[in-house]
């Protein structure tokens, strides 16, 4: 009697055993996003930053199956002539260091200064060496271009803050959509979603409260779910 029980304890551990080696070794990774971005992208003035910028607010919407990272800089500019290009900031380099599956790409902000713009040709140029890096990357990524959210003006002049010009970022969207179009890149229209929504940037008509993060989340996480769903019903 007491060599049957022990044999049965002992096929009940090793049975334990399998399931948690299976459980560890054998469970699906979790996809890696990288959101590469600038201050609107990190969180500047969020009271809560860790919890309320919108990178992690997707987290909270992908759930367990992603692993959401926050790679924005204060300041960072597309183009390597302004005053503090992404190329140039660790953090650039540890978004590559991740070894993404995913790179959600929202630049351009702080180009619109008048001190950082140059032309919109060298936006571009610039713009698209960011993208073959991190296409390039050993990772093989898909990358998606977000669109910079809408400038508000809190002036009675109508001056937007931070010397920033409405009328270069309007040239710098219109060009994204194009390069999305042209390379085949997906793009989600983040300036689209938040046009009209001045009561997200009463902070300083440039960066989103908790509410607008959430709604660039939201944007993000819905366009996202469709484009992959869109990719994994492709045939081949």
């Amino acid at each position: 009697m007491k060599k049957r029980t022990f044999f049965a304890a002992a096929c009940l551990g090793a049975a334990c055993a399998a399931a948690v080696f299976s459980i560890v070794f054998f469970r699906p990774k979790a996809v890696r996003i990288a959101c590469v971005g600038d201050s609107i992208t990190w969180g500047a003035y969020l009271k809560n930053r860790s919890r309320e910028c919108y990178p992690a607010r997707l987290q909270q919407l992908l759930g367990n199956s992603y692993l959401v990272k926050n790679f924005g800089v204060n300041s960072a500019t597309v183009q390597s002539s302004g005053d503090k290009p992404y190329r140039e900031q660790p953090a650039f380099e540890r978004s590559a260091a991740f070894s993404p599956n995913v790179v959600f790409l929202m630049l351009g902000t702080n180009d619109t200064k008048k001190g950082n713009w140059k032309d919109i040709d060298s936006f571009c140029r610039d713009y698209e060496k960011l993208i073959d890096f991190y296409l390039a990357l050993p990772s093989s990524p898909r990358l998606y271009i977000l669109t910079p959210p809408p400038l508000f003006s809190l002036e009675k002049d109508g001056a937007i803050r931070f010397a920033m010009h409405r009328e270069y970022l309007n040239l710098e969207i219109a060009l994204l959509k194009d390069i999305a179009e042209e390379r085949n890149i997906p793009l989600i229209d983040i300036h689209e979603a938040l046009l009209g929504q001045e009561q997200f940037f009463t902070l300083d008509g440039v960066h989103p409260d908790c509410g607008g993060a959430q709604l660039i989340a939201e944007t993000v996480c819905r366009e996202f779910r469709a484009f992959e769903q869109n990719f994994t019903d492709q045939p081949g």
